[in-house]
């Protein structure tokens, strides 16, 4: 079905990987940009002053992203397990040589969870400091 809805992309210069890492993976990037979109906008709003009440609704906001940035690295675990459950069905039917394309979707959707996931903590943990230290000084 994943190759059906992506045939208008396979004549670009797509890497493998992209393919190769299962539907898990398309559902990580998206995730992803919805993410990066709320870290943006709470990035943005940081830049302004406000009262107490405002700063209060953004760390609130806060509060709400950092359930977003946990979920990314669990993504990543559930392609993993995706990818290895597809690794052992090929294993019962005895075809070992495609035992490879179930691992690599395994590695890929992992690498990229992680990868959404540490810069996210990184970019999150800045705004809440600020977001803390506005807090503390509109009181």
């Amino acid at each position: 079905m994943l190759e059906a809805l992506l045939m208008p992309f396979s004549t670009l210069a797509l890497p493998d990987w992209l393919f190769d890492g299962g539907p898990i993976l398309w559902i990580i990037f998206v995730f992803a940009a919805i993410l990066y979109w709320q870290l943006a906008d709470l990035l943005g709003q940081l830049q302004c002053s406000g009262s107490h009440s405002c700063w209060l609704c953004r760390h609130h906001k806060c509060e709400q992203l950092v359930a977003w940035v946990s979920a990314a690295p669990l993504l990543g675990l559930l392609g993993t397990v995706h990818g290895l459950l597809n690794s052992f069905e090929v294993l019962a039917t005895e075809h070992s040589t495609s035992i490879s394309q179930g691992i690599a979707q395994a590695l890929i959707t992992t690498e990229v969870g992680l990868i959404v996931a540490i810069p996210a903590w990184i970019l999150l943990l800045l705004g809440q400091q600020r977001c803390q230290s506005k807090l503390e000084q509109s009181q």
